[in-house]
């Protein structure tokens, strides 16, 4: 039966080879994080808290585009603030010329009044002579 220690041995050499290498390939394989999952679970659900934040930032990127089209932006408001200046000078200009007008037309009263007290005058006098005569 035995036929030769020698071919026993060989044999169990041989039969425990091959237990190392399948033992390191199974022990290997386990090791690896892809095949366990491990890593794959944690790049997933990395993944998946990445695309809820980018997610948020779409939106917080939607709401302040909104808010810029409600609100007024600095350049605007330096160009109103611009045309108000000029309207400002224009209602001064305005304010001038009104006061003129008031002081012509307050010397023009003044005429007025004094050309009718004349023309009171020269009536008296005219109606006077006039029945007088």
């Amino acid at each position: 039966m035995i036929s030769n220690p020698l071919e026993i041995l060989i044999i169990i050499f041989i039969l425990a080879g091959i237990s190392v290498v399948i033992w390191l390939g199974w022990k290997g394989g386990a090791a690896n994080p892809v095949t366990t999952g491990n890593l794959d679970q944690r790049l997933q659900s990395f993944d998946v808290e990445l695309s809820g934040v980018r997610s948020q930032v779409d939106q917080i990127e939607e709401r302040v585009e909104t808010i810029e089209g409600h609100y007024a932006k600095a350049s605007d408001i330096e160009r109103l603030e611009k045309q108000l200046r000029t309207h400002a000078r224009k209602m001064d200009k305005v304010i001038e010329d009104i006061s003129a007008i008031r002081e012509e037309a307050a010397e023009r009263g003044a005429l007025a009044k004094s050309t009718a007290r004349q023309l009171d005058l020269i009536y008296e006098v005219i109606v006077e002579k006039g029945m007088n005569a």
